[in-house]
């Protein structure tokens, strides 16, 4: 745990000196983060350290199909039927949230070259318009929106295994199921 908190920390150190945001309340390139060109031109800055960055990053929400199966073998005593809605859920909220990180290290790098690169100004902002379709698309609906509802439901699936469990006590499942429905 340890390992992953540190690891979490340096990742997050290094997106905040590539995008310029360590304080986002007193910071303009946080703020314009609304302006898809100046991401894209941001992106293009950063360089292959920022493709990595993001890859790790997608990595880690593939990290969470694994748990998923782990806490699925846990929960065997609550019920089958449980255990593989959990199972389910917890498979495909990785998933789609990898999918939705996936469009950083694979599909920005190039539309934030062929930006660098354009010539018109029709051309920039083409490349913009197919971004922002992009982002709204595999970040806003697929990787948060699909992603949390995935995760908040299979936390709180979990969180009535471990109710309905007699290993576990009834208070550890009120926990999930509160935090899933927060998500």
């Amino acid at each position: 745990m340890k390992t992953i908190i540190v690891g979490g920390t340096y990742l997050g150190g290094i997106y905040g000196d590539v995008y310029n945001c360590q304080n986002p309340l007193n910071n303009q390139t946080y703020r314009a983060f609304a302006d898809f060109a100046a991401i894209l031109e941001r992106f293009q800055f950063g360089g292959s350290r920022l493709i990595v960055l993001w890859w790790l990053f997608a990595m880690t929400a593939m990290a969470f199909v694994p748990v998923a199966a782990l806490v699925a073998g846990e929960l065997t005593p609550a019920g089958e039927g449980l255990v593989l809605l959990g199972f389910a859920l917890g498979v495909t909220a990785g998933l789609v949230q990898a999918l939705g990180l996936a469009r950083w290290p694979f599909l920005v790098p190039v539309l934030a070259r062929r930006h660098a690169a354009a010539t018109t100004e029709a051309e920039r902002t083409a490349i913009v318009v197919v971004f922002e379709a992009a982002h709204r698309y595999l970040g806003v609906a697929v990787g948060e929106h699909l992603g949390y509802l995935l995760t908040g439901t299979w936390t709180i699936v979990v969180g009535v295994s471990l109710s309905a469990s007699p290993v576990h006590p009834d208070w550890v499942g009120w926990i999930g199921i509160v935090v899933g429905a927060a998500l």
